[in-house]
């Protein structure tokens, strides 16, 4: 209630909060970009919950730094620094705005997060093995839905 479903245009032009929670796929990669980050309020924030690399990060330093939008909050910058041997944040002049807020990768944990995700591992794991479709299962585009997932299973719900 009180919801309605608008364009990403429409979304960024009027949200003073945008939230970014969708999955990293080609079709994601830069979802928020120049062009995005122009559309934004001036007292917006941006909240990444993704992958670094669905903000644009010399897009989006750009917009703090110029304060085309209020300020930032990401759970990984683009560089995804936890996959890299040696990183400091002078790696990215997005850690020098006093706009820009940055988890180290681990914005999703606490105790309920970690419980749900062992319960719908588990969930998971018993639909497969009763040959049922998992109730969260993502497929990249082009994959059909009525394929077999593996030997023996369908992706259609019982």
């Amino acid at each position: 209630q009180g919801v309605d479903k608008v364009s990403l245009d429409e979304l960024l032009t009027e949200s003073n909060c945008v939230i970014v929670a969708t999955p990293y796929t080609q079709e994601t990669h830069h979802i928020i970009g120049p062009g995005a980050l122009a559309k934004m309020r001036s007292d917006a924030v941006l909240v990444c919950v993704s992958r670094g690399k669905c903000v644009d990060n010399r897009a989006l330093y750009n917009a703090l730094n110029s304060r085309v939008i209020s300020a930032a909050a990401v759970d990984d910058p683009e560089e995804e620094p936890m996959k890299m041997d040696s990183w400091s944040p002078s790696n990215n002049p997005l850690f020098t705005l006093d706009n820009f807020f940055c988890t180290p990768h681990t914005a999703y944990i606490s105790t309920g997060a970690l419980a749900e995700c062992r319960r719908t591992a588990a969930e998971n794991v018993k639909s497969v093995l009763l040959g049922q479709r998992p109730w969260d299962l993502f497929l990249p585009s082009g994959v059909a839905m009525d394929r077999p997932l593996r030997a023996g299973f369908s992706a259609k719900r019982s």
